[in-house]
């Protein structure tokens, strides 16, 4: 079994190297393919600037390339003045369309969902993560994607080649 030797003795047992920061990935800022997979939903308990509502914290694998995968939380408060950020992650992995004046959700299609965020960085506790600046509809996705590629150098020419 691929999880043979994964679990420990008990709570008393010696935690090894594998506790060192868990393999946590702090991409730089800027855009990046992703891939939801999870959702969770809760209920917040409200805040100073948010009632109390229901929440989903949708998981974002975000494929930083050579620099690693990063998992992002992305949260998503359900009050009205936050349900452009619910739209913008339902438009961005097309699930919705972009005009769509209202709709409900297609929660059950979110996992496996996949498109381009643009990655920025918060502090909590003297930490810095990684933190969803936006989702980029699949337009300006496909853009981001073609600068990438024309970022990249040609391949030099050899001089047989000419």
């Amino acid at each position: 079994m691929a999880y043979e030797n994964d679990a420990y003795d008990g709570f008393d047992s010696v935690i090894g190297e594998e506790a060192d920061e868990g393999g946590f990935v702090l991409l730089p800022d800027g855009e990046y393919p992703f891939t939801v997979t999870k959702m969770e939903k809760e209920r917040f308990s409200g805040s100073e600037n948010i009632a109390p509502c229901w929440l989903a914290v949708v998981t974002l694998q975000v494929d930083g390339g050579e620099l690693g995968r990063a998992s992002v939380f992305h949260r998503l408060y359900m009050v009205k003045k936050q349900a452009w950020k619910v739209k913008q992650l339902f438009v961005g992995v097309g699930l919705v369309d972009k005009d769509a004046k209202s709709f409900a959700p297609p929660w059950n299609q979110l996992i496996g969902a996949s498109g381009v965020v643009k990655l920025g960085h918060h502090e909590h506790n003297g930490k810095t993560y990684n933190d969803v600046d936006r989702i980029l509809h699949p337009a300006a996705a496909a853009e981001a994607a073609a600068r990438q590629v024309s970022a990249q150098p040609a391949a030099p020419t050899p001089p047989w080649g000419k």
